[in-house]
């Protein structure tokens, strides 16, 4: 992996499923685009009273030279973020995306 990752962890122990989780994502997307530059990753757990679990919100931001992607997804966002987990697939899958409608738009735009 050539993309400088920052990942951080808020109301949360680091967790090694995560971080894994979080590498492999981001060798995907390298696969996709070769010149991605770096990328923050911010997982939190939003603790809500009363609840029996907290929720978590993730943070995406995917750094290429003269753009940045950014993706916010959490509890407002979908009912079973319960899952830490999930909740950064869920957040990977729609970077995917717009990685790849950055790339459409590229290609459709005359050079």
């Amino acid at each position: 992996m050539n993309t400088l990752l920052h990942l951080s962890f808020r109301n949360m122990d680091h967790a090694a499923s995560i971080e894994r989780l979080v590498r492999d994502r981001l060798e995907s997307l390298e696969r996709l685009d070769a010149r991605l530059v770096s990328c923050h990753a911010t997982i939190e757990a939003m603790p809500h009273p009363g609840a029996p679990a907290s929720h978590f919100h993730v943070t995406l931001a995917l750094t290429l030279p003269g753009c940045e992607l950014i993706v916010s997804r959490g509890s407002k966002d979908e009912h079973d973020a319960t899952d830490a987990l999930t909740a950064v697939r869920r957040a990977f899958d729609t970077l995917t995306r717009q990685l790849e409608e950055h790339h459409a738009k590229a290609l459709a735009t005359p050079h």
